[in-house]
Formats: C-alpha cells, sequence, structure tokens
C-alpha cells in the first residue's frame, strides 16, 4: 500500500447483468449464478490483499457494474469487511430498488444510490433497450427519496432520437422530486458497440447540455463537470 500517495477509494466492480444494453462500454457479462459465486470469491480472495495491510479505512466505496444488485447477498457478506470513512455508493436497476433490497442496502451501509432511471420515456427506454419501463423508473425515484443521504440519476439523451423537450421532461422530473444529484450526458457511440456505427452531433448535444444547466439552475442545481 506504500504506493498510494494518500489514503485511497475503493471500487468493487461487479460484471453482471441480465441484458446486455447496446449503449454499455463496460466489462460485462450475462449473469450466471455459478460464475457470479466465483467471481465474488476471486473479488473476496484479492481484497484481503488490500485490507490486511491498509493503515486506514478506504476514503470511498463504489460498487458499479454491471448490475451490482444482482448479487447482493454475497456483497453484504463482502462489504463487511471493509472499512470505510466516507460514502457507502452502489449502482441500483431501478426494477431491483424493491422495499427489501433497499433494507439491505441500507443494513449494509450504502448512504450513496445511482439510479439507473436514463429515461422517463418509453419510446426512449426501448431506443436504449433498457429492461425496465418508464412506470417502473418513476416507482423506483418514489421508493428511493428520502432514504438514503444522496440519490443520484443517471440519464442518457440521444439528440439523433428524441426531441429536446423529452430530455428536459426527464431532467424536470428529477429535479421536481428533489433528488441529490443527476449525472446526464449524451449517448456516448463507442465504436465498438451498436449505437457506435453513427457519429456524435456535437453541435446539438452541447446546445442541449446547456439548457438542461439554465433549467437546473431554476431549481437550484449547479454544474460541477
Amino acid at each position: 500500500m506504500d504506493a498510494f500517495p494518500a489514503p485511497p477509494g475503493l471500487y468493487l466492480h461487479v460484471p453482471f447483468c441480465s441484458s446486455i444494453c447496446p449503449f454499455c462500454p463496460y466489462n460485462k457479462v450475462i449473469y450466471d449464478r455459478d460464475l457470479a459465486k466465483t467471481y465474488m470469491q476471486a473479488l473476496d480472495k484479492e481484497l484481503g490483499c488490500y485490507t490486511d495491510d491498509l493503515p486506514t479505512p478506504f476514503t470511498s466505496l463504489y460498487i458499479g457494474g454491471g448490475t451490482p444488485t444482482l448479487c447482493l447477498d454475497q456483497l453484504s457478506r463482502l462489504t463487511e469487511r471493509i472499512e470505510v470513512d466516507g460514502e457507502r455508493a452502489i449502482e441500483v436497476l431501478p426494477t431491483h430498488a424493491s422495499p427489501d433490497n433497499l433494507d439491505r442496502l441500507a443494513q449494509m451501509g450504502i448512504n450513496y444510490v445511482s439510479l439507473g432511471i436514463q429515461s422517463f420515456d418509453e419510446r426512449v427506454l426501448r431506443h436504449l433497450r433498457r429492461p425496465n419501463t418508464a412506470m417502473e423508473n418513476r416507482i423506483a425515484l418514489d421508493a428511493v427519496a428520502g432514504r438514503f443521504e444522496c440519490i443520484d440519476v443517471d440519464l442518457i439523451f440521444d439528440v439523433a432520437f428524441e426531441d429536446r423537450d423529452t430530455f428536459l421532461r426527464d431532467l424536470e422530473t428529477c429535479f421536481g422530486a428533489g433528488v441529490e444529484q443527476v449525472s446526464t450526458y449524451p449517448l456516448m457511440r463507442f465504436g465498438y458497440t451498436p449505437f457506435g456505427k453513427t457519429a456524435h452531433q456535437s453541435g446539438k448535444e452541447r446546445r442541449l447540455l446547456r439548457e438542461a444547466e439554465e433549467l437546473a439552475d431554476k431549481y437550484g442545481y449547479e454544474r460541477r463537470s
């Protein structure tokens, strides 16, 4: 651990999904119970290489994926041995924001939830091939409200597919719900994904982000990046 110039934060990657979204560039595979068990055992072993010699707690914990909420049983046991001084965050698929799962997250010490909404518009969700519906997204947003110190909503817009009003309505829904943070960005057209076959429309994307910033300001939010 001498290689770290300052106390480090910890990112845990859970590379399993029930279906693969065509825009996602990250390391992931279709969920398989046996493979997930083997992976989590290996992750536990590797984690010991760091935690056994760590002189101070991690400054933060972020659990991403993939869909980490597919592996809450293993994660709850794993995180018991991780000392964290700051936030404990996890990405949550909206359909996994059930009362039982949210209770379990709270018991794990999770205080920061990133909800993978992407849109509240049914057409956009189908375009992105998301496994959740607009109604399920709204139910999930209501379910997490006020339960954690920070609620982040992830939104994607695609200027080649949707009109500006659709995205701004999605954004306004989040602001109206009083979430602490919205992470929003244009659909990333990575060359090795199905959406990578077409180019970005950078000018339109920048203009829409400026409109989003103006809308955020009206609701008392500020752009951080």
